[in-house]
């Protein structure tokens, strides 16, 4: 399906099930990918090599999942030392980067056009109860959506920023001083007698600090306690937030449908105004 999507590119992980033949007969994806004209690339400085999506460009930086925000951090700080992960993590752009050439791209094409970005490793760190990294993946998210806003034109363009829901059940807890900060605990002075200290953040379920299975990003510091023990914390049922900047932006407001998020996407697309 990827390749013969259509689409003008395609950034992300997943190198190893391109690798992989969809038949016995036949040859691997990424060998059907260059013969249905593709220009695969697979490093941050291939991609910035790229010029213009005279060819559609197929980005192939990881063998499974992207790297980690602060995985790729160390790496270019030369802390992430010189195993296959850093190895990796090292030649990987970052959301941001892979947005800004989308961005530029498609911009110099004349053409508009429909670009989704996903910061899918937000919900990865939620499923592993790793506060820190969580908060970093958030942070280049929305560094993402910044670059977008800051280099886009409000009056053609509406850009629409939501999630499909929310991992774990992250909460913050308690009155924590401004030195302190949210990775502290917390002693409620006018508590119960004998109660301890706790985390400012804590996830409703999932590994906690006691069920690690994997290496995180900042080790022992980034996991917080769960309530519920799980392997992998679980999907909750909150609302998810819906945000809109630019044209057509008053489409929403209230509480929707999560299918309203198609109606709003079709209905800019094809020009419609929109009517309360």
């Amino acid at each position: 399906q990827a390749v013969d999507c259509g689409f003008d590119l395609l950034l992300g992980g997943g190198k190893q099930f391109f690798r992989m033949a969809p038949s016995p007969d036949a040859g691997d994806l990424e060998q059907a990918a260059r013969g249905k004209g593709w220009a695969i690339v697979d490093s941050t400085a291939a991609l910035r090599a790229v010029t213009s999506l005279d060819r559609p460009v197929l980005g192939l930086f990881a063998g499974g999942y992207l790297p980690y925000q602060p995985e790729i951090e160390a790496a270019r700080e030369g802390a992430g030392g010189a195993d296959a992960g850093g190895a990796e993590a090292l030649g990987t752009p970052t959301l941001v980067e892979m947005t800004r050439f989308a961005i530029g791209a498609l911009k110099k094409t004349g053409q508009p056009f429909f670009l989704m970005v996903e910061g899918g490793r937000i919900d990865h760190a939620g499923h592993a109860n790793w506060a820190r990294t969580l908060v970093d993946e958030t942070a280049a998210f929305d560094e993402a959506i910044g670059y977008a806003v800051d280099t886009l034109d409000p009056k053609t363009t509406l850009v629409l920023v939501t999630a499909d829901h929310e991992t774990g059940g992250l909460s913050i807890n308690g009155y924590p001083d401004e030195k302190d900060g949210i990775w502290s605990a917390y002693r409620d002075p006018w508590g119960e007698k004998g109660d301890e200290p706790y985390p400012v953040l804590t996830f409703s379920s999932g590994p906690g600090t006691k069920r690690q299975t994997r290496q995180a990003p900042y080790g022992a510091d980034d996991p917080r306690p769960s309530g519920l023990s799980l392997g992998s914390a679980a999907h909750t049922g909150v609302d998810v937030v819906l945000y809109a900047w630019g044209a057509g932006a008053e489409r929403v407001h209230g509480t929707l449908e999560n299918t309203s998020v198609y109606t709003i996407l079709r209905e800019h697309l094809e020009g419609k105004p929109y009517g309360r």
